[in-house]
Protein backbone atom coordinates (compact mmCIF):
# COMPACT_ATOMS: atom_id res chain seq x y z
CA UNK A 1 0.00 0.00 0.00
CA UNK A 2 3.05 2.76 0.50
CA UNK A 3 4.50 1.72 -2.02
CA UNK A 4 1.42 3.19 -4.35
CA UNK A 5 1.71 6.63 -2.19
CA UNK A 6 5.74 7.31 -3.09
CA UNK A 7 5.01 9.49 -5.50
CA UNK A 8 1.94 11.37 -3.82
CA UNK A 9 4.34 12.34 -1.55
CA UNK A 10 7.86 12.61 -2.91
CA UNK A 11 9.83 15.98 -1.35
CA UNK A 12 7.54 16.11 1.63
CA UNK A 13 8.56 16.52 5.29
CA UNK A 14 6.77 14.28 8.00
CA UNK A 15 5.97 14.30 11.33
CA UNK A 16 5.04 11.89 13.72
CA UNK A 17 2.27 11.15 16.30
CA UNK A 18 1.00 8.56 18.52
CA UNK A 19 -0.44 8.09 21.98
CA UNK A 20 2.83 5.27 22.94
CA UNK A 21 0.64 2.46 24.17
CA UNK A 22 -0.47 0.55 21.26
CA UNK A 23 2.12 -2.21 21.59
CA UNK A 24 5.17 -2.95 23.44
CA UNK A 25 7.46 -3.91 21.01
CA UNK A 26 7.50 -0.66 19.43
CA UNK A 27 10.13 1.82 20.25
CA UNK A 28 7.59 5.07 20.39
CA UNK A 29 11.09 7.13 21.03
CA UNK A 30 11.59 8.65 17.84
CA UNK A 31 8.64 9.60 17.73
CA UNK A 32 8.23 13.82 17.18
CA UNK A 33 4.79 14.25 18.89
CA UNK A 34 3.13 12.23 21.75
CA UNK A 35 -0.47 12.84 21.73
CA UNK A 36 -4.12 11.49 21.47
CA UNK A 37 -5.48 11.29 17.51
CA UNK A 38 -8.67 12.68 19.19
CA UNK A 39 -7.20 15.92 20.65
CA UNK A 40 -4.50 16.48 18.08
CA UNK A 41 -1.42 19.26 19.68
CA UNK A 42 -1.55 21.06 16.43
CA UNK A 43 -2.83 24.40 14.67
CA UNK A 44 -5.89 24.56 12.54
CA UNK A 45 -4.88 24.37 8.63
CA UNK A 46 -0.86 22.68 9.95
CA UNK A 47 -0.43 20.32 7.25
CA UNK A 48 -1.74 19.57 3.39
CA UNK A 49 -2.13 15.52 3.62
CA UNK A 50 -2.72 13.03 5.84
CA UNK A 51 -1.80 9.79 6.05
CA UNK A 52 -3.49 6.93 7.98
CA UNK A 53 -2.54 3.48 7.34
CA UNK A 54 -4.49 0.90 9.46
CA UNK A 55 -4.85 3.25 13.01
CA UNK A 56 -8.53 4.21 12.36
CA UNK A 57 -9.44 0.73 13.69
CA UNK A 58 -7.65 1.55 16.90
CA UNK A 59 -9.43 4.80 17.69
CA UNK A 60 -12.58 4.74 20.28
CA UNK A 61 -13.99 7.81 18.43
CA UNK A 62 -13.05 7.08 14.81
CA UNK A 63 -15.72 9.90 13.53
CA UNK A 64 -13.93 12.33 15.95
CA UNK A 65 -10.78 11.71 14.66
CA UNK A 66 -11.46 12.18 11.18
CA UNK A 67 -12.54 15.58 12.26
CA UNK A 68 -9.20 16.51 13.86
CA UNK A 69 -7.63 15.63 10.57
CA UNK A 70 -10.06 17.49 8.83
CA UNK A 71 -8.96 20.66 11.13
CA UNK A 72 -5.64 20.16 10.74
CA UNK A 73 -5.28 19.90 6.63
CA UNK A 74 -4.88 23.27 4.73
CA UNK A 75 -7.76 24.40 2.63
CA UNK A 76 -8.64 21.51 -0.08
CA UNK A 77 -5.88 19.50 1.73
CA UNK A 78 -5.88 16.17 1.35
CA UNK A 79 -6.81 12.33 3.54
CA UNK A 80 -5.35 9.29 2.43
CA UNK A 81 -6.59 6.24 4.31
CA UNK A 82 -6.48 2.53 4.36
CA UNK A 83 -8.93 0.65 7.07
CA UNK A 84 -9.30 -2.75 7.75
CA UNK A 85 -12.53 -4.82 6.68
CA UNK A 86 -11.56 -8.17 6.98
CA UNK A 87 -8.83 -8.48 9.70
CA UNK A 88 -8.15 -10.44 12.44
CA UNK A 89 -8.11 -8.64 16.33
CA UNK A 90 -4.96 -7.51 17.04
CA UNK A 91 -3.04 -4.75 19.48
CA UNK A 92 -5.43 -5.12 22.31
CA UNK A 93 -7.43 -3.86 23.99
CA UNK A 94 -6.69 -0.94 21.31
CA UNK A 95 -8.71 -2.45 18.55
CA UNK A 96 -11.96 -1.04 18.31
CA UNK A 97 -13.97 -1.08 14.56
CA UNK A 98 -13.63 -3.03 11.13
CA UNK A 99 -15.07 -0.90 8.20
CA UNK A 100 -17.01 -1.50 5.19
CA UNK A 101 -16.82 0.73 2.42
CA UNK A 102 -20.02 2.24 2.78
CA UNK A 103 -18.95 3.28 6.49
CA UNK A 104 -15.75 4.95 5.90
CA UNK A 105 -17.89 6.75 3.14
CA UNK A 106 -20.24 8.12 5.75
CA UNK A 107 -17.50 9.11 7.97
CA UNK A 108 -15.33 10.52 5.52
CA UNK A 109 -18.51 12.49 4.55
CA UNK A 110 -19.86 13.13 7.82
CA UNK A 111 -16.71 14.89 8.96
CA UNK A 112 -16.50 16.85 6.09
CA UNK A 113 -14.33 15.43 3.58
CA UNK A 114 -15.32 15.05 -0.37
CA UNK A 115 -14.21 11.48 -1.59
CA UNK A 116 -12.22 10.88 -3.98
CA UNK A 117 -11.86 6.69 -4.19
CA UNK A 118 -12.48 4.25 -2.38
CA UNK A 119 -11.09 0.58 -3.18
CA UNK A 120 -10.70 -2.67 -2.19
CA UNK A 121 -7.54 -3.86 -0.90
CA UNK A 122 -7.48 -7.18 -2.96
CA UNK A 123 -10.44 -9.43 -3.09
CA UNK A 124 -11.34 -13.13 -1.77
CA UNK A 125 -7.68 -15.04 -2.94
CA UNK A 126 -5.72 -12.41 -0.91
CA UNK A 127 -8.24 -12.75 1.66
CA UNK A 128 -7.39 -16.16 1.67
CA UNK A 129 -3.69 -16.36 1.08
CA UNK A 130 -3.51 -14.03 4.05
CA UNK A 131 -5.42 -16.39 6.18
CA UNK A 132 -3.27 -19.43 5.03
CA UNK A 133 -0.68 -17.69 5.81
CA UNK A 134 -2.03 -17.51 9.67
CA UNK A 135 -1.39 -21.13 9.87
CA UNK A 136 2.36 -20.56 10.84
CA UNK A 137 1.19 -19.15 13.83
CA UNK A 138 0.10 -22.14 15.52
CA UNK A 139 3.21 -23.82 14.83
CA UNK A 140 5.33 -21.39 16.77
CA UNK A 141 4.99 -22.58 20.19
CA UNK A 142 6.29 -25.78 21.37
CA UNK A 143 6.59 -29.01 20.15
CA UNK A 144 4.73 -27.26 17.26
CA UNK A 145 7.75 -25.66 16.31
CA UNK A 146 8.71 -29.10 14.50
CA UNK A 147 6.01 -28.72 12.20
CA UNK A 148 6.96 -24.92 11.08
CA UNK A 149 9.68 -26.01 8.29
CA UNK A 150 7.82 -28.48 7.05
CA UNK A 151 4.10 -26.16 6.61
CA UNK A 152 6.31 -22.75 6.08
CA UNK A 153 7.08 -23.28 2.31
CA UNK A 154 3.73 -24.20 1.68
CA UNK A 155 1.53 -22.11 3.37
CA UNK A 156 4.25 -19.28 3.92
CA UNK A 157 4.83 -18.72 -0.31
CA UNK A 158 3.79 -21.26 -2.38
CA UNK A 159 -0.06 -21.21 -1.24
CA UNK A 160 -0.43 -17.51 -0.95
CA UNK A 161 1.74 -17.11 -3.84
CA UNK A 162 -1.29 -18.55 -5.81
CA UNK A 163 -3.93 -17.01 -3.95
CA UNK A 164 -2.06 -13.85 -5.17
CA UNK A 165 -2.26 -14.31 -8.99
CA UNK A 166 -5.61 -16.02 -8.68
CA UNK A 167 -7.38 -12.67 -7.02
CA UNK A 168 -8.03 -11.29 -10.18
CA UNK A 169 -10.95 -13.83 -11.34
CA UNK A 170 -12.75 -12.05 -8.23
CA UNK A 171 -13.96 -8.86 -9.62
CA UNK A 172 -16.48 -7.89 -6.99
CA UNK A 173 -14.13 -8.40 -4.12
CA UNK A 174 -16.45 -8.17 -1.45
CA UNK A 175 -14.29 -10.34 0.34
CA UNK A 176 -11.42 -7.82 0.87
CA UNK A 177 -8.56 -7.26 3.52
CA UNK A 178 -9.56 -3.30 3.45
CA UNK A 179 -10.28 -0.34 1.84
CA UNK A 180 -7.84 2.52 0.87
CA UNK A 181 -9.46 5.67 0.54
CA UNK A 182 -8.45 9.03 -0.61
CA UNK A 183 -10.70 12.28 -0.56
CA UNK A 184 -10.36 16.17 0.75
CA UNK A 185 -11.00 19.01 3.12
CA UNK A 186 -14.59 20.56 1.74
CA UNK A 187 -13.08 24.25 1.63
CA UNK A 188 -10.90 26.98 -0.88
CA UNK A 189 -0.76 25.01 -0.26
CA UNK A 190 1.66 20.98 1.42
CA UNK A 191 1.87 18.44 4.62
CA UNK A 192 0.72 15.33 5.96
CA UNK A 193 -0.05 12.94 8.91
CA UNK A 194 0.94 9.70 8.54
CA UNK A 195 -0.44 7.06 10.50
CA UNK A 196 1.33 3.96 9.77
CA UNK A 197 0.18 -0.42 9.94
CA UNK A 198 0.69 -2.98 7.70
CA UNK A 199 0.89 -4.41 4.48
CA UNK A 200 -1.85 -6.19 2.89
CA UNK A 201 -0.28 -8.53 0.74
CA UNK A 202 -1.02 -11.87 1.19
CA UNK A 203 3.03 -12.85 0.67
CA UNK A 204 3.29 -10.53 3.46
CA UNK A 205 1.87 -9.87 6.72
CA UNK A 206 3.12 -7.54 9.25
CA UNK A 207 0.54 -5.60 11.59
CA UNK A 208 1.56 -2.51 14.18
CA UNK A 209 0.14 0.94 14.95
CA UNK A 210 2.23 3.96 14.08
CA UNK A 211 0.69 7.35 13.50
CA UNK A 212 2.54 10.24 12.38
CA UNK A 213 2.65 13.53 10.40
CA UNK A 214 4.16 14.33 7.14
CA UNK A 215 4.45 17.90 5.67
CA UNK A 216 6.25 19.01 2.21
CA UNK A 217 9.10 21.00 2.00
CA UNK A 218 7.31 24.22 2.22
CA UNK A 219 6.33 23.56 5.57
CA UNK A 220 8.02 24.47 8.85
CA UNK A 221 7.03 20.81 10.42
CA UNK A 222 9.88 18.10 9.80
CA UNK A 223 11.29 14.91 10.79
Amino acid sequence: VMFRMISTFAGARYVGVDFAQGDPSWDYSRLDTLGRLEELPFPDRSFDRVISIVVLEHTAEPCRVLSELRRVLAESGTVHLVVPHMWEEHQKPHDFFRFTSSGIRYLLESSGFRIRRIEPVGGFFWQLGRRLMGVLAFTQQGWRWLLFPVLAPVFGLILPLCCYYLDSMDQERTYTLGFICEGWRQSSSVSVLWENGADFGPARSTCSKISSLAASTSSKSAR
